[in-house]
């Protein structure tokens, strides 16, 4: 029963650079466009509840916004933890090509 890990490492960054640009890309397009509902547009008698639908649309847009800034966000840094892990796996490497000398 072995115990090694085959980890493609560079596709994983591959993969996690890739989940970035389409957060950043989602990001843009989601900020071409900002919901707008004029108080006006449900009729007189329904001014409140357009001015409420407005601000509910508002909030679906500023959560959508926030999750794909985290997605963004959260990818950057796996990027980083994977190279982080990329430099640790060619430490152990070397190090046991040196048969465990440091030096």
């Amino acid at each position: 029963m072995g115990h090694d890990m085959d980890v493609d490492i560079d596709a994983a960054i591959d993969l996690l650079n890739e989940l970035v640009r389409e957060a950043r890309t989602q990001l843009a397009a989601h900020n071409t466009d900002l919901p707008f509902l004029p108080a006006q547009a449900l009729g007189r008698d329904f001014r409140d509840h357009a001015i409420a639908l407005h601000g509910m649309m508002m909030r679906v847009h500023r959560n959508n916004y926030r999750q794909m800034r985290w997605m963004a966000g959260v990818s950057e840094k796996g990027i980083s933890l994977v190279k982080q892990l990329k430099e640790q796996d060619l430490s152990a490497q070397r190090w046991f090509d040196t048969g465990g000398n440091d030096d």
